[in-house]
């Protein structure tokens, strides 16, 4: 008897690469199917009704568990897990956040260094403006 659909079901669930996942629900119904066709020849009516019940349970369950791994794959790069693409896909948003953040504190920049030189002028205008020698003269 091949594993019970529980057990394929958390096989699969488990399973973080795509390819994977597929195969163990095509070896799966595979096996289901032959347990089916095995009772069937046996004339056992009560094995077969409960092979064909698996069978019938398991089908309409693994087009939740094969996709669960299947979508986030086949989207990215071959090889590469569901959690690996995530993260290079959160990478990427933190580096864009970033060189925006760059391009934005540039212009702060700019801005802090001109107010800088309008500080340091005023403080050259009011220090002449203070001296000695220019209240002597006027």
């Amino acid at each position: 008897m091949p594993k019970t659909v529980e057990e394929a079901l958390i096989e699969i669930y488990g399973e973080e690469n795509a390819i994977a996942a597929g195969n163990i629900a095509f070896d799966t119904i595979t096996a289901f199917v032959e347990a089916m066709r095995q009772a069937y020849d046996s004339g056992d009516a009560g094995k077969t009704k409960e092979a064909l019940d698996n069978l019938a349970q398991l089908v309409p369950e693994l087009k939740k568990a094969v996709p669960a791994n299947v979508v986030p794959s086949s989207a990215g790069p071959v090889g590469k897990s569901p959690k690996e693409q995530y993260i290079e896909q959160a990478q990427a948003v933190v580096e864009d956040s970033l060189k925006s953040m760059n391009q934005a504190l540039a212009g702060v920049q700019e801005a802090l260094k001109g107010v800088n030189e309008a500080v340091s002028h005023a403080v050259t205008a009011s220090a002449a403006i203070q001296s000695p020698d220019l209240k002597a003269v006027a």
